[in-house]
C-alpha cells in the first residue's frame, strides 16, 4: 500500500482552499442554480454558524432527511467547519425504521423536507426539527458569515451513513475526516478528475454513492451537477446542458437510458468516464453501454464501510472484443492504497481459489456507531476488514466476485438483507417461520423471495404478504415473489440453509410465454381446470372489454367453465406469440359448436406474471363473428396454422415502434394496412363504420419491432352493424391487437375490436 500524496485536509479546508483560490469556479449546480466556490464557502459558514448557536458542536449529529438538494453538500462542509456529524437518513425507508435509526444517531437537529417531515410523522419529535425551504433559509441566514476557523484532525468522525447488518438492525458507519480524504485522491490519481471536470451525481446522498462519490469532483476543484433522483430525460439533457464529463451509474440506470427512444441522436460527446457498479452488470448490456456513450468505463466494487471505492477495472481493460475480453467478468484491482487479500480459514487462498476478501486502507471506517461488538467482528487482525464478500484472485490480481457470504441482496444498487424482512414478517400471526433470499430479476439484478410456513390451520397468500412488508419497509426491500413450503431447510444445530433455499426455491422465473402456453393446453384443450389453476394466482383478473372477472375462484372459473359447457369441446389454436419480461400476448382462434352449429373467431390476449404463475390478463374475442356464424350455421372464418412465424424471443422494448402503432390506430377505421386483418370483417365484405375522434391507450408494449396493445377507442357509430339502425351514435369500442413493425410502418398483424360489446350497448340503448 502507498501513502497519502498530500497531507490530510478536511472537507472544509479544501472547499476554504478553491473559494481563496479560484472563487469564481462553478463548485455546485442543482435545479438550475450555480453556486461558486465562494458562495459555498460563504454560505456553509452561514450555516456552521447557526448551527453553533443552536447548541451544536463537535460531535453533535445533524441528521438530514431529504431527497437530494444542494444544502447537502452547504450542510456536510458547515458541519466539517464546526466538528459536527452528518448523519444521512434514507428517506425511502418506513416511519419505523427512521425512529430506529433516529433513536440510534440521537441527533440534536433533524432537517428535513416534506416527504421526510412525514416520515418523522405527528407525534412528539425526539429533538429539533427545521423543515427545508422558507424555515431552514431563515435559520441560516440570521447567521454571520464569517468563517468559524475549525479544521479538525484525521481521526475526527465527519459522516455517520446507516447501512443494514446481518441482524436486521441498523449500523451507523463512522467515516472520519480521513477516510473522506481518501476521496480526492480517488478523484485525482484514479478517475483524473481536476478543476475543468463536470461530474453528473444522481445516486442518493444518504448513500456512499452519493455522498461519497459526489464529493470527488469538488475536492478536486471541479463542477458537481446534482440531481434531485434519476430523471433519465433530464439526465441527458444536464449531460449535453453543462458537458458533463464524468457519471457514476448503476446498471439499471444505464439499461434505462439505453431504452430511450432518443438516446442515438443525444449529445453525450462530453462524457470521458462512466463509472458503474453497486449492482451486477450483464455483458450484453455493458455492449450496448459501451457503443452507445462511447466513452471510457471503468467497474467500481466498494462499500460503505470502505468510505466508496476500493477495487476498479481500468477502461484499458474493458474490450469486449480482445483477448482479455473475460477480464469484464472481474471487478478489476485493488487502489494502489488498499491492501486485499482473499481469505478461507485464516490463510490467504491461491490464486483461482475462492475466500472472503479482506481490506486494510485508511479508507476504512473508524468503525460502527454505538456498535463496538459488531465492529470487533468487521476489523480483525491488525485493523484488516471481513467484507463478507467472496471472491477468487487471478495470477494478475483481479478480483473476481463468485457470491457474498453475508446474505445481502442488492436490487437496483440498493443493499437488502434478508434478516429484516424476516424480522418483519415473523411477526405476521398467519406465518410460523419465514426465510429471505435472493432471486434473479431481469431488471434490478435480483429480488427478495420470501418462503413462508404457515401456521397450523393458518393459510397465507402472496399478495397478502407482500402487503404486509410494504406497509412496515421501504418497498424496494418487500418481497416481489412469495413460496410457500411446509418445513424450511436447517442443519443438524437448527441454523437456516440459505444455500439449500436457493437450490430449492431460487430457480429462475418461469418466463410468462411458457405459462400461458400451459394455461391454454390444460384449461381449453385438455379441459382439466384443476391443473390450469396451478398456474394462476388467486387474485388473478380477466378482462374482456369492460367486463372484469376478478379472482380465480369466484367469478372467473364459473364464467369460464359456463362458457365451455355451452362449447362442448372447446378448443384453442395459438397462431402467433409476442413475450417481454412479465408479459405475453396471443393471437388465436377458438374452435366449438354450439346445438350442434359450429362456429371459428379469433381473440388476441395479453398475459401478465409474476414470475410463478399468471396474475392478469386483458383479452378481446370477435365473439360478433361467432355469433354471426352460429345464426347462419356456417363457419366461414378459415383455420389459420399454429406455428407461430414472429419471433417469439424477449427482446428490448422499441419505443419508435410503440409510436408508430399509436400513431396509427389514431387514425381513422378502416386501417390502410392490407396485411393487417381487422376481426374477421375482410370475409363478410360489411366492415361497420366507426369513425375515431380519440383513443384511450391502455395497454401498449414493444418487443423488438413486435407491439401489442389493449385501447379504447371513443367516437361515433355510423353503420354497418346488422340489426342495429344506421344512425350516428357516440359509442366505444375497445381493441386488442398484435402488430409488427419496419423502418417505422405498420407492415402486418392483427387487431380484435369488441364489436359485440358495441352491439349489445346500441342495441339496448335504440
Amino acid at each position: 500500500m502507498s501513502e497519502p500524496a498530500s497531507p490530510i485536509a478536511t472537507f472544509a479546508d479544501r472547499v476554504r482552499a478553491f473559494a481563496a483560490n479560484r472563487p469564481d469556479a462553478p463548485a455546485l449546480t442543482f435545479a438550475g442554480r450555480t453556486q461558486s466556490f465562494a458562495d459555498l464557502d460563504r454560505i456553509s459558514s452561514m450555516a456552521a454558524n447557526a448551527l453553533t448557536a443552536a447548541g451544536i458542536g463537535r460531535g453533535d449529529r445533524v441528521a438530514l432527511l431529504t431527497r437530494n438538494r444542494a444544502e447537502y453538500f452547504e450542510l456536510i462542509t458547515a458541519c466539517s467547519k464546526i466538528g459536527a456529524i452528518v448523519v444521512g437518513l434514507n428517506w425511502r425507508l418506513s416511519a419505523r425504521e427512521i425512529a430506529e435509526i433516529v433513536a440510534d444517531a440521537q441527533p440534536s437537529i433533524i432537517l428535513a423536507d416534506e416527504t421526510g417531515l412525514g416520515l418523522l410523522g405527528e407525534g412528539p419529535a425526539p429533538c429539533r426539527v427545521i423543515a427545508f425551504g422558507k424555515d431552514y433559509d431563515a435559520f441560516r441566514d440570521a447567521a454571520d458569515a464569517a468563517d468559524p476557523g475549525y479544521s479538525g484532525p484525521a481521526g475526527e468522525v465527519l459522516l455517520l451513513l446507516y447501512t443494514s447488518g446481518t441482524t436486521g438492525l441498523p449500523k451507523g458507519v463512522m467515516l472520519t475526516n480521513e477516510n473522506m480524504d481518501y476521496t480526492h485522491r480517488l478523484a485525482s490519481e484514479a478517475w483524473s478528475m481536476n478543476g475543468k471536470s463536470v461530474n453528473l451525481v444522481a445516486m442518493p446522498m444518504f448513500h456512499i454513492g452519493g455522498c461519497g462519490y459526489g464529493s470527488s469532483t469538488m475536492l478536486v476543484g471541479g463542477h458537481t451537477v446534482l440531481m434531485a433522483e434519476v430523471n433519465l430525460p433530464q439526465m441527458i439533457q444536464l449531460i449535453a446542458d453543462y458537458r458533463v464529463t464524468n457519471t457514476f451509474l448503476v446498471p439499471a440506470v444505464i439499461q434505462a437510458l439505453l431504452n430511450l427512444p432518443d438516446i442515438e441522436t443525444s449529445d453525450v460527446t462530453s462524457l470521458e468516464l462512466l463509472m458503474y457498479g453497486a449492482a451486477p452488470i450483464g455483458d450484453v448490456l455493458l455492449r450496448r453501454a459501451m457503443a452507445a456513450f462511447k466513452c471510457n468505463f471503468m467497474h467500481a466494487y466498494g462499500m460503505t464501510e470502505a468510505a466508496g471505492t476500493v477495487v476498479m477495472l481500468d477502461p484499458s481493460e474493458h474490450d469486449p472484443d480482445g483477448p482479455r475480453r473475460g477480464l469484464l467478468k472481474s471487478c478489476g484491482k485493488a487502489l494502489p492504497w488498499v491492501g486485499l487479500r482473499v481469505v478461507k480459514d485464516g490463510s490467504d487462498c491461491a490464486p483461482g481459489d475462492i475466500g472472503e476478501i479482506w481490506l486494510k486502507s485508511a479508507m476504512i471506517m473508524k468503525g460502527y456507531w454505538n456498535n463496538p461488538e459488531a465492529t470487533r467482528e468487521a476489523v480483525v487482525e491488525d485493523g484488516w476488514y471481513r467484507t463478507g464478500d467472496a471472491a477468487y484472485l487471478d495470477e494478475e490480481g483481479h478480483v473476481f466476485l463468485v457470491d457474498r457470504f453475508k446474505d445481502m441482496i442488492i436490487s437496483g444498487g440498493e443493499n437488502i438483507y434478508p434478516a429484516e424482512i424476516e424480522n418483519v414478517l415473523n411477526a405476521h400471526p398467519a406465518i410460523q417461520e419465514v426465510g429471505v433470499i435472493g432471486v434473479p430479476h431481469t431488471k434490478w439484478g435480483e429480488t427478495p423471495l420470501a418462503v413462508v410456513v404457515p401456521r397450523p390451520g393458518q393459510s397465507v397468500a402472496e399478495a397478502e404478504v407482500i402487503a404486509f412488508t410494504r406497509d412496515r419497509l421501504a418497498h424496494y426491500k418487500c418481497p416481489t415473489r412469495v413460496a410457500i413450503a411446509d418445513t424450511l431447510p436447517r442443519n443438524a444445530s437448527g441454523k437456516l440453509l440459505k444455500h439449500e433455499m436457493r437450490r430449492i426455491f431460487g430457480a429462475p422465473p418461469v418466463p410468462v410465454l411458457s405459462l400461458a402456453r400451459r394455461w391454454v393446453n390444460d384449461y381449453f384443450n385438455r379441459h382439466d381446470p384443476v391443473a390450469c389453476a396451478a398456474f394462476i394466482a388467486p387474485d388473478y383478473a380477466l378482462e374482456i372489454g369492460d367486463v372484469v372477472f376478478s379472482g380465480r375462484d369466484d367469478e372467473w372459473l364459473p364464467a369460464v367453465d359456463k362458457q365451455m359447457r355451452a362449447f362442448p369441446g372447446l378448443s384453442m389454436t395459438v397462431h402467433q406469440a409476442v413475450c417481454g419480461p412479465d408479459w405475453a400476448a396471443l393471437w388465436f382462434s377458438e374452435h366449438g359448436q354450439n346445438e350442434g352449429k359450429a362456429a371459428v373467431w379469433s381473440g388476441v390476449a395479453i398475459y401478465r406474471s409474476n414470475g410463478r404463475v399468471l396474475t392478469g390478463c386483458v383479452a378481446q374475442e370477435d365473439y360478433f363473428t361467432r355469433r354471426r356464424q352460429l345464426k347462419s350455421g356456417v363457419a366461414d372464418t378459415p383455420d389459420r396454422p399454429a406455428v407461430a412465424p414472429w419471433d417469439t424471443v424477449c427482446l428490448a422494448p422499441d419505443p419508435e415502434a410503440e409510436a408508430a402503432v399509436r400513431n396509427w390506430l389514431a387514425g381513422s377505421w378502416p386501417l390502410t394496412a392490407d396485411s393487417v386483418h381487422v376481426d374477421d370483417e375482410h370475409i363478410t365484405g360489411e366492415p361497420i363504420q366507426f369513425a375515431v375522434e380519440e383513443v384511450e391507450f391502455r395497454t401498449v408494449l414493444s418487443s423488438g419491432g413486435q407491439v401489442v396493445f389493449n385501447v379504447r377507442q371513443h367516437g361515433r357509430y355510423l353503420g354497418g352493424l346488422p340489426g342495429v339502425p344506421d344512425r350516428t351514435a357516440a359509442a366505444f369500442l375497445d381493441c386488442n391487437g398484435m402488430i409488427r413493425v419496419r423502418d417505422g410502418e405498420v407492415v402486418e398483424g392483427r387487431v380484435i375490436r369488441d364489436r359485440m360489446g358495441l352491439f349489445a350497448r346500441l342495441r339496448a340503448a335504440s
